[in-house]
């Protein structure tokens, strides 16, 4: 049977026709978006999370539309198919740039819900300390750099005894806007670890935002969340990932040294900005932002 026809019969849309194939479709009711799945599993997984960001946080995404049968997806060739709505206003971050932070708030408070899995780790200093050791005879200057900061590294790890391994979909996302209200639209990815995702997002409101909007996003991020959970996100921010990363990229045979390096000493410096910026006191256990 025609695809087209397919979904028609299933959802019950007169009508349909190609907008943009294989993605878009338009019926009597405007136009839909199409996703492909190959994973029962990736697929029900997003199908959860957002029907439950929505339920829970009362934001908007690209839930999945249900057939006549109110069922969330159909079966097709080699994987399964959904529906959703096709939304293409940009939404305005200018004007209300606390929203990234809101945003990451609630898939992380959403993710708690839908990940079936204990949502603590540690970081690995003493793996990290181990690989450390097989770099010093290589890059002796380097090692010495990279020791003089333990005592630094240590201070890092010392706000909270755990660190977040939960996971969101944030990968290749879209913020779009719908009649004014805020639409996030993931992409059909699998879910990031925070671990990767707030550091990284710290670095880039940073970089990229004046003083105002990023202590805007820092306070949106923490304003929803308890004292527990704060200081969990806060150790997973400033644990010493740059450290962590530098020591793991010169392992790698025939590594450009210097570039790796650089990067390593300007994303340190950053983090260290940044944990000034918002008033955080990593001895003293405490997080404010200034107003």
């Amino acid at each position: 049977m025609d695809l087209l026809v397919f979904i028609a019969e299933k959802y019950g849309f007169k009508e349909v026709s190609w907008v943009r194939k294989p993605e878009v479709i338009m019926t009597h009711l405007g136009k839909r978006k199409l996703s492909y799945w190959r994973e029962r599993d990736l697929l029900e997984y997003h199908l959860n999370f957002r029907d439950r960001l929505f339920s829970k946080c009362g934001i908007l995404c690209n839930r999945m539309i249900r057939t006549i049968d109110q069922e969330a997806f159909i079966p097709i060739h080699q994987g399964y198919l959904s529906v959703h709505d096709f939304v293409e206003e940009e939404f305005a971050f200018e004007q209300f740039p606390e929203m990234e932070g809101y945003l990451l708030s609630s898939l992380i408070g959403v993710s708690v819900d839908v990940n079936n899995y204990d949502g603590f780790a540690t970081f690995p200093y003493r793996e990290t300390l181990e690989t450390l050791g097989t770099i010093k005879a290589l890059y002796p200057e380097q090692y010495l750099l990279l020791v003089r900061l333990i005592p630094e590294v240590k201070k890092r790890l010392s706000h909270n005894k755990s660190i977040s391994q939960l996971s969101i979909p944030i990968s290749n996302h879209s913020i779009k806007e719908v009649m004014g209200q805020f639409y996030f639209e993931s992409s059909d990815e699998g879910p990031l670890p925070v671990y990767e995702v707030l550091p990284k997002a710290m670095h880039v409101w940073y970089e990229k935002k004046g003083q105002d909007e990023f202590k805007q996003c820092f306070k949106a991020l923490f304003d929803e969340v308890d004292r527990e959970t704060s200081n969990l996100l806060i150790q997973t921010i400033i644990a010493p990932w740059d450290w962590w990363s530098c020591i793991q990229s010169l392992q790698y045979e025939g590594v450009n040294v210097n570039q790796v390096m650089e990067e390593f000493v300007e994303k340190w410096e950053t983090m260290r900005k940044i944990t000034c910026s918002v008033q955080l006191s990593i001895s003293e256990g405490r997080v404010s932002v200034s107003e």
